[in-house]
């Protein structure tokens, strides 16, 4: 073997100590001042391998190691000191190593829409999704981070809902013409909601605050506390009909049968598939062969598309501004009287009538007033209007 010289003896303990100290490097220089690194890389061939890496928000591991070559070590620095992760970019020096963020608010916002910048796990700043329903311009967040005009029913107009990111009208709703936002009930969509008597040839037009009445002959134009209605008859108008008759409001006083009583059947009287007078809506018997006082009747059809209900009432207005129907119905009013007033509720028509006389004949004011189904006996279907407890 040949003998080592000076030089190889220097060599032999330079080795020597990189075996037992693992090359711990004996130079002395500010390792701030940039010129090099520990692992003998200088800052800018670091800078490349963070960009290269993706930036800061590489997939290191937790001890800042890059486990996968896709992000780059952590630097070491000093507590308390800037540090600089690439060329510009700084970070915050914790535990002796340089990272991004600490906090969320370490991390500058984003521009991104329905996301928030924060602070990983891993001290890098990345962006999350927002809370569902949180603002954003011009609407709300939704779940898939996009800005819609809407997420709940509450982000929407009065009487509009939330349907697909937009606001929309409830059913039975349109949208309102003039400066107020939101949806107005479409009085005209459904005779339920008005009461201009659509069926007989009148006109319905909707407006945000209500719908106003076009009323046809003999219809004629009023107005209640319900709102503008066409009507027929009212105060001043009389009917006179015989003991014994029977009559139809809809759509005005039309006596059926003047005696169902008669045998045989009279002429005029239409007779059923039994050979019976057909009746009206109301019938005036006079039950006095039939049983003791009282002997006079107002009675209501309770059949098919005819069915009505009766009730007393006590009303002194024009008949033609009677309102909507209350309390309780009866299908029979013993012993009418002069200054009695009558409501006649059916399927088609309102009619109110004040009894001025009675004898073998009766005569009486009337008005019939087309109005809603929300008072049709038996509790027909209920409109949006109607706002009727379980739908009915």
């Amino acid at each position: 073997m040949q003998a080592l010289g000076p030089n190889h003896g220097a060599l032999f303990a330079l080795l020597l100590v990189c075996s037992l100290w693992a090359c711990t490097p004996l130079a002395t220089g500010d390792r701030h001042s940039g010129s090099k690194r520990p692992d003998g890389g200088d800052d800018a061939s670091i800078d490349s391998a963070i960009e290269a890496g993706g930036g800061s928000g590489g997939s290191g591991a937790d001890d800042g190691g890059d486990r996968d070559g896709d992000a780059p070590p952590r630097q070491a620095c000093d507590e308390d000191e800037p540090c600089q992760l690439t060329s510009d970019l700084e970070g915050i020096c914790v535990g002796g190593e340089c990272v991004q963020c600490v906090r969320d608010d370490d991390c500058a916002p984003t521009s991104l829409t329905c996301r928030q910048a924060y602070c990983t796990d891993d001290s890098l700043c990345s962006t999350r999704i927002v809370e569902e329903g949180s603002t954003c311009e011009g609407g709300y967040c939704n779940e898939e981070a996009d800005c819609a005009e809407c997420v709940v029913d509450d982000n929407c107009e009065q009487s509009e809902i939330c349907d697909a990111g937009r606001c929309v009208c409830q059913p039975g709703f349109v949208l309102n013409t003039g400066d107020q936002p939101g949806c107005n009930l479409d009085d005209c969509a459904l005779e339920d909601d008005n009461r201009c008597a659509q069926p007989g040839g009148n006109g319905c037009t909707n407006t945000d605050e209500g719908y106003t009445c076009s009323c046809d002959a003999p219809w004629i134009a009023g107005e209640t506390d319900a709102g503008p209605q066409c009507f027929q008859g009212g105060d001043g108008t009389f009917a006179t009909v015989p003991n014994g008759a029977t009559w139809m409001f809809a759509p005005s006083v039309v006596i059926v049968c003047p005696n169902v009583f008669a045998e045989p059947p009279l002429a005029q009287c239409v007779l059923d598939s039994n050979g019976d007078p057909v009746l009206g809506n109301v019938m005036w018997l006079n039950l006095c062969g039939l049983g003791p006082p009282p002997c006079n009747q107002l009675r209501a059809n309770t059949e098919g598309l005819l069915v009505t209900e009766l009730q007393r009432v006590t009303y002194s207005a024009p008949l033609e501004a009677y309102g909507d129907p209350s309390g309780d119905f009866v299908r029979d009013i013993d012993a009418p009287a002069p200054g009695d007033v009558i409501v006649v509720r059916t399927l088609g028509t309102l009619a109110v009538m004040r009894i001025m006389s009675v004898g073998t004949e009766m005569t009486f004011e009337w008005a019939a007033m087309w109005r809603d189904h929300c008072f049709a006996p038996g509790g027909a279907s209920c409109t949006a209007a109607c706002n009727c407890p379980l739908g009915q």
